[in-house]
């Protein structure tokens, strides 16, 4: 490069790259070390998570450029090209050390080079730039981007292509006296005044700045402007020839500046290797070099801003490093960033999105025994580990399910060692119920990812690969079983993973990311209807990750309880509980579409007593309920995994002053069930569950006053999809109001939501009955007859049906 123009002659062409420089860069870029655990906890025999989100790092994962995107015109954009603020000073010394781990004796690497920076006073290219006798180079480079506007990616990777300082292992003292080739003309000596490693780098990225011609400079460089086509040659030999290029902004104009020579067809061909006699290298290594490093040119890199609302891969490396590698549709990687650290035990990762209805994504991590744990998220970190309550020791494969059963709970898959697919259903506050076979013969399969609906029907689907190799894929059915079963692949018995990012490509269908034995990430394309398509290799260093999931669905909000009994019997679908006037206590089986199973009996002595729906009262993930006697005991009966209820535990007394109580409410926000109770006075009094069977306080607490004029009060839960409960009051005209809560201990404002309500003897929300649109609800006609009221999941109605007759030998429902 020559020096700073004085706007009287032309720039001399710089020399194209050597080869060697290439090479040593392409051997450097191999020698990657796995991450460190950063911050890793001591052992105490459950896997733990370093919650603090660090610095990005090199995993020894890389993405490997596509040069067939190479495009002359728009190398890089200007966008990338002079973002200065991508790296920190240590994020580009743990790049430099990650590159080059250990230098040959005898030799100083770029990571461990030091130079005395001079002190320069702001111009029209470059800010001020406070020099140090001895600063490194990391630190040079930091400073100059920031003074001079500049990618600091954009002088690492030209570091890089003109020396090969970035990759070297025995570097010697003459590359970093010419180190951006600053003042070195293809016809000419390098000029000494810019000899030595800052005034290169500072010089060049001053010389980056005034090819753009800014304000208070002349308009020299105009032979290479935006916006115009113009003939760039192949090669230094003017013999070689050259070719139009329209050239569309600055930062290309700046690389053709710098380096005037466009690669040939036989350059891009080589990939990091050698064309013709008339091919040049230097911009084809540009843009390599930074793909391969950092991602693409022409798009600012995703961040992982947020582990909500980011898009990111999620990959388990060998030292237990739990890392996210945030993407764009358009398959653009950006820094990945460190998440958790000391997962030696984990063996799998499940990232479901929120699992336990907080409104933020959650993490499972499957270990060594197969023991579920859950790293809850906040939106920035991770928890520490707590055990998951249920058992998968006898899980040949584990895998998200996505709303397999479509009750808006995550849901696990899993296969037992009978070839058996089973389905684990996820419950309101974070855990299952199940297991239910979904299909049998899954035993040739060996590999498993779900979650993914790549058919297009809004479904989640499963896929499999055999023994054999084919890669199959199960369309679910939306309740919780399997619609159809196709090949969609054959030869996979190569890859070691197999996952859905998402969509990856931009065109809005999930596509399949796959690991082969050699660490290669290779990517096929959804080309619709489940299909896919051989695609590029996206990423190569794989082979150091032993497990990888996409970043799960984003949260759309906290989670609201649903209403009713839930799933009672652990069958998987939305039931039904009555009391008969002879005292029995009846469960109705839902069969998941608005419709019945066979009836069972809860309890032959119930009583007289009331019965109350009160959600998962204690936390266990299985709904529970809940006896008024007339004694005004209020008792608890917990719901077991397998369905039904153990034994009652005696939680409060004197409820008898009550004429109405309503369970299975957060209405405080703290994810913890409450229950609401009204006096004959129409006050509306809060008793505020602690999350485990119990109260925060005995003491109860007025929410509401006038409440007398409802004869019938229950929860809906969501019926608005806004993410907010909601308490449903019958008045004496028959009109019906629905109260939303804030989610924070306070009343939103009241609408009705439906007239000509009355006469009906019973009516109550079972939830979700019919699995579609939103909460419903049932109403018992004069005549008997049960009729399904389906909430449109908007706040309407979308329909009404008679489900049964003969209710009205039923004291209550509910």
């Amino acid at each position: 490069m020559t020096s700073r123009e004085n706007d009287r002659s032309r720039t001399p062409a710089r020399r194209s790259v050597g080869l060697l420089a290439a090479l040593l860069s392409l051997i450097g870029a191999l020698l990657l070390a796995p991450a460190p655990a950063l911050g890793t906890p001591a052992d105490t025999g459950r896997p733990e998570a370093a919650v603090a989100t660090v610095d990005a790092a090199t995993t020894g994962v890389v993405k490997t450029a596509d040069l067939s995107k190479f495009q002359a015109g728009n190398i890089i954009s200007d966008a990338v090209f002079f973002d200065s603020g991508t790296m920190t000073a240590t994020q580009i010394q743990q790049f430099l050390q990650a590159k080059v781990p250990t230098c040959r004796s005898g030799y100083t690497c770029l990571k461990d080079w030091y130079d005395t920076a001079r002190t320069t006073t702001a111009d029209a290219m470059c800010g001020a730039y406070s020099g140090g006798v001895r600063e490194r180079a990391s630190t040079i480079i930091y400073k100059v981007a920031r003074a001079c506007g500049i990618n600091p990616r954009v002088l690492l990777v030209m570091l890089e292509k003109e020396q090969g300082l970035v990759s070297h292992v025995w570097p010697s003292e003459w590359r970093y006296t010419i180190a951006m080739g600053q003042g070195c003309p293809d016809t000419a000596a390098c000029d000494t005044r810019y000899y030595g490693f800052f005034n290169q780098v500072y010089g060049a990225a001053w010389q980056l700045k005034r090819y753009a011609n800014p304000p208070g400079t002349s308009q020299f460089f105009t032979w290479y402007a935006p916006g115009k086509t113009w003939n760039i040659r192949w090669h230094p030999n003017a013999a070689c020839g050259s070719a139009p290029v329209y050239i569309q902004n600055q930062a290309t104009a700046n690389l053709y500046y710098y380096t005037p020579y466009q690669p040939n067809a036989a350059a891009i061909r080589a990939g990091a290797g050698v064309g013709d006699s008339c091919s040049s290298y230097g911009n084809r290594n540009f843009y390599r070099y930074f793909t391969d490093w950092f991602g693409s040119t022409r798009v600012v890199p995703p961040k992982l801003d947020s582990l909500d609302s980011s898009t990111y891969l999620l990959a388990l490396d060998t030292t237990g490093g739990l890392w996210g590698y945030p993407t764009t549709t358009s398959g653009v990687w950006g820094d990945h960033v460190l998440l958790a650290s000391g997962l030696t035990k984990i063996k799998k990762i499940i990232a479901n999105g929120d699992f336990n209805g907080d409104g933020h994504r959650d993490i499972i991590g499957i270990d060594t025994s197969n023991v579920p744990w859950l790293y809850t998220g906040t939106g920035s970190k991770l928890s520490a580990a707590t055990r998951l309550p249920v058992s998968w020791s006898d899980a040949r494969l584990i895998a998200a399910a996505g709303l397999f059963n479509a009750d808006a709970h995550p849901d696990v898959l899993t296969v037992d060692a009978k070839g058996r697919l089973l389905l684990w259903s996820g419950t309101a506050l974070g855990g299952f119920t199940g297991p239910r076979v979904v299909a049998e013969g899954f035993g040739p399969i060996d590999l498993l990812t779900g979650a993914v609906d790549m058919t297009g029907d809004g479904l989640p689907d499963v896929l499999g690969r055999t023994t054999a190799g084919n890669l199959q894929l199960y369309a679910g059915n939306g309740s919780g079983g399997i619609a159809s079963t196709r090949v969609i692949g054959s030869g996979w018995s190569v890859m070691t993973s197999v996952i859905s990012p998402g969509d990856f490509t931009g065109d809005g269908k999930p596509d399949v990311l796959a690991t082969n034995s050699a660490g290669e990430l290779v990517l096929y394309p959804n080309v619709g209807d489940g299909s896919i398509a051989n695609g590029p290799v996206v990423g190569s260093g794989w082979t150091v990750m032993r497990d990888m999931s996409n970043s799960g669905p984003r949260p759309s909000g906290v989670r609201v309880f649903a209403a009713g009994a839930g799933d009672a019997n652990a069958d998987g679908a939305i039931d039904v509980i009555a009391r008969t006037s002879a005292g029995s206590l009846l469960l109705y089986p839902g069969n998941g579409k608005g419709g019945w199973r066979t009836t069972t009996t809860i309890s032959s002595k119930w009583g007289k007593s009331k019965f109350v729906t009160i959600g998962d009262f204690d936390g266990d993930g299985v709904t529970d309920l809940a006896k008024l006697a007339a004694n005004g005991d209020l008792l608890f009966y917990p719901g077991k995994r397998t369905g039904g209820y153990t034994a009652s535990k005696w939680i409060g007394g004197g409820w008898n002053r009550f004429d109405l109580v309503v369970g299975g409410i957060d209405f405080d926000g703290d994810r913890k069930l409450d229950l609401i109770a009204r006096d004959p006075s129409g006050v509306l009094y809060l008793y505020r569950g602690n999350g485990a069977g119990g109260w925060v306080t005995g003491q109860g607490q007025a929410i509401g006053s006038a409440w007398w004029m409802f004869d019938t009060v229950f929860s809906i839960g969501d019926f608005d999809g806004n993410q907010r409960a909601g308490l449903v009051g019958r008045r004496a005209d028959g009109t019906l109001w629905l109260y939303p809560m804030t989610g924070t201990g306070k009343w939103g404002t009241p609408r009705q939501i439906g007239t000509s309500w009355n006469g009906i003897t019973a009516v109550f929300s079972p939830g979700n009955f019919d699995g579609k649109g939103g909460p419903d609800v049932l109403a018992r006609m004069p005549n008997g007859d049960l009729r399904l009221y389906r909430g449109d999941g908007k706040g309407g109605w979308s329909g009404v049906s008679t489900i049964g007759t003969a209710w009205n030998g039923m004291l209550q429902i509910g």
